[in-house]
């Protein structure tokens, strides 16, 4: 039988992860396990959490560290629903921790993103956002951490809601 990749297996068995980063991202795993959502092998140490086959986020894996990649790529609509359903605090978050143009996805080939994009976001300039990879967290931690599972919810609510026939257009994460 052909090797079916499993995150919480690759990230123990290949101890990519120690510590810290492996209780938080084994938190994640258990936090996903519990809102009944799906974790897919998309390649290498890369995965996604999906909704009923949807993508809310990705998470990726590389010796010692991890991250939470939100938002693949951006748009308009993606951000106009969310400012109808993230609160003050979280929208103020992003803007505090948004990923800037040198993206991980760049910087680590040597690379510098030609995506940087500006524009207005929840009511406020963002300068200078990478349009690869608008949100990512790097061994996310604490706060972040809280946030990620408070966005990860609202994506799936929204997803939900899509499907319910409740908004009027297909949110693409």
């Amino acid at each position: 039988m052909p090797y079916k990749p499993s995150l919480k297996y690759d990230v123990l068995a290949n101890e990519l992860l120690n510590g810290e980063n492996l209780k938080n991202a084994l938190h994640i795993y258990d936090f996903v396990k519990a809102n009944k959502l799906s974790i897919s092998w998309a390649y290498n140490d890369n995965y996604n959490i999906n909704n009923k086959g949807k993508r809310i986020c990705s998470i990726k894996f590389y010796k010692d560290v991890w991250n939470i990649i939100f938002f693949k790529r951006i748009s308009d609509e993606i951000f106009d629903k969310l400012n109808l359903y993230l609160s003050d605090d979280m929208k103020k978050f992003f803007h505090e921790n948004y990923t800037k143009a040198n993206c991980s996805g760049h910087v680590e080939k040597g690379e510098i993103c030609l995506y940087a994009i500006n524009k207005i976001i929840f009511g406020q300039a963002v300068v200078n956002l990478c349009a690869c990879n608008p949100l990512v967290f790097n061994n996310p931690t604490g706060e972040m951490l809280d946030f990620s599972k408070e966005l990860i919810m609202v994506i799936k609510n929204l997803l939900d809601e899509n499907r319910t026939g409740q908004t009027k257009s297909i949110i693409q994460l």
